[in-house]
């Protein structure tokens, strides 16, 4: 049983031996949430064009089950899209306030 202990045993290294551990680079890590924020804009502005374009060139109701949904759609889309709007907009001011400091 003592030959299965010791080979199964997990070692670590000495202290000596450990990587220093390196400080965070906060500049970096704040500019790289500043691309992300960037990229979830253009993404979104992206996304309300294509949506704004297929809804323009949509086909018209064929009935009152298409008629329904596409009101439907609608009153989701009045709720959805002022409200991640107004999400990112607070996002990018909270982001600039940051970076005036």
């Amino acid at each position: 049983w003592q030959a299965i202990g010791k080979r199964f045993r997990a070692s670590l290294p000495r202290v000596s031996k450990r990587r220093p551990v390196r400080p965070v680079l906060w500049a970096v890590m704040a500019e790289r949430r500043d691309d992300h924020l960037v990229g979830i804009t253009v993404i979104w502005v992206g996304l309300l064009a294509f949506i704004a374009w297929g809804y323009v060139f949509q086909t018209p109701p064929g009935g009152p089950y298409t008629d329904f949904m596409r009101k439907a759609f609608a009153v989701l889309l009045a709720v959805v899209v002022p409200s991640v709007s107004a999400l990112i907009l607070v996002s990018w001011v909270l982001v600039l306030r940051q970076r005036r400091r």
